[in-house]
């Protein structure tokens, strides 16, 4: 389970962890999760357009299929629960995809340097954030 804050507010999803992503911002090292853009609408509002929030910035990306760049703003928190027990991080990017990113009921997918960000107090670390 995966709660973001941000401008004073918070919502919580289903996060997957995906051990293929590496995904970091290119300028300043941060960690990068990637939320679909339900999930995100949820934490900046409905009507709240991407572009206009305060540390707003494209984040390059590539697959084996293509690549792009994913607009994405800059939380001040993240708290990630699990069956083991729940740590936070502060200052991630949340890069937004237009489209739903898995199936399953996940709305997030959390890369190895979010984990790498944590204070990791759990022993034995994650193998995937749990579902709630």
């Amino acid at each position: 389970e995966l709660t973001v804050t941000y401008n004073q507010n918070s919502a919580t999803c289903t996060a997957l962890y995906d051990t293929g992503n590496s995904l970091k911002d290119s300028f300043s090292g941060r960690p990068v999760i990637i939320a679909d853009k339900d999930f995100a609408q949820k934490i900046i509002g409905r009507n709240a357009e991407l572009t206009e929030q305060k540390n707003f910035r494209l984040i390059p990306y590539s697959t084996i299929k293509n690549g792009g760049a994913l607009p994405a703003f800059l939380a001040e928190k993240i708290t990630l629960k699990t069956a083991k027990g729940e740590v936070c991080a502060e200052k991630i990017y949340i890069a937004v995809a237009e489209q739903k990113l898995i199936s399953g009921g996940f709305s997030a997918l959390l890369g190895v340097p979010v984990f790498e960000a944590v204070d990791n107090r759990i022993s034995g670390g994650f193998a995937a954030a749990e579902r709630g």
